[in-house]
């Protein structure tokens, strides 16, 4: 009697569920919640042409502020320097000819005379590998 009484009930379990399955599975993809306003990730540029994805340093102010589309990836740097940029003391034909614009390595240049003006007036540029005051012996400046 009693294992009559357990089949009656494990069956009226399987039949409940098995009828109301479509409403539970509804309840479930209606529970899904979707972020109201996904943020943006946002790339700011400094007067000095440094460029900033997210958002900047305290005390760091952004030129120009643009909304990233797409993916991005963003790789940590290990020599990143929140220090202000390396300054020119003189304006000259560089100056005008270059401007940091976030460039950062030597596939991104193209002459050793770019190199070099990166390598002297831009931050967190990777293009010396060596240390030897060289930019982009491979590429540009093997001299």
């Amino acid at each position: 009697m009693k294992k009559l009484l357990a089949l009656i009930i494990i069956g009226a379990l399987i039949w409940y569920g098995v009828s109301n399955r479509d409403h539970y599975l509804q309840l479930a993809e209606e529970t899904v919640v979707e972020p109201a306003h996904p943020q943006a990730i946002q790339k700011c540029t400094t007067k000095d042409g440094r460029v900033i994805y997210g958002d900047p340093p305290q005390g760091v102010k952004c030129a120009t502020r643009e909304p990233i589309k797409g993916n991005l990836t963003i790789v940590p740097s290990e020599n990143f320097q929140t220090t202000t940029p390396k300054t020119v003391a003189t304006k000259n034909a560089l100056d005008a000819k270059y401007h940091c614009d976030g460039r950062t390595h030597c596939s991104h240049m193209k002459s050793c005379e770019e190199a070099e003006f990166f390598l002297k007036n831009c931050p967190t540029v990777s293009m010396d590998g060596d240390n030897d005051g060289i930019p982009c012996e491979q590429q540009w400046c093997n001299k």
